[in-house]
């Protein structure tokens, strides 16, 4: 995927689940570069269920969660994403895996969250003005 907008995604509290403006689960390989994930009341783009993501330059911004989510063993390559003013610029639970280059995290609550993640390495990672 190159150069889409997720916007607007609503969470169904009930049931617990959607509200992510991209979502990529079900042991799924995906290579999202240029795009924007933006107001949705969870997560801007969530890796989950074994699913592997490669994410170049994505802008995820004013996502109630997170910017980037991974969850439920996702995993995913990340480089020169940016995450502005969200809960956590980027998160990993729940035994996910991620690499990280030139990643910029800026006025989230919290930068990055590591979450029982089974393993993160950082290179370049911006770390600015987070609001906590």
């Amino acid at each position: 995927m190159q150069n889409c907008r997720f916007s607007g995604a609503v969470r169904d509290l009930g049931k617990a689940r959607g509200g992510s403006g991209l979502r990529i689960s079900g042991s799924s390989h995906i290579e999202v570069e240029g795009c924007e994930a933006t107001d949705n009341d969870k997560n801007g783009i969530q890796v989950s269920e074994n699913s592997f993501a490669e994410l170049r330059q994505n802008h995820c911004h004013r996502n109630r969660q997170a910017g980037i989510s991974l969850i439920g063993q996702g995993r995913a390559a990340l480089s020169e994403n940016r995450c502005l003013q969200n809960r956590f610029g980027v998160i990993l639970v729940d035994a996910s895996e991620a690499t990280m280059s030139g990643d910029e995290c800026q006025q989230n609550d919290y930068g990055v969250g590591l979450f029982d993640a089974r393993s993160a390495v950082a290179e370049g990672l911006s770390l600015k003005a987070t609001r906590r």
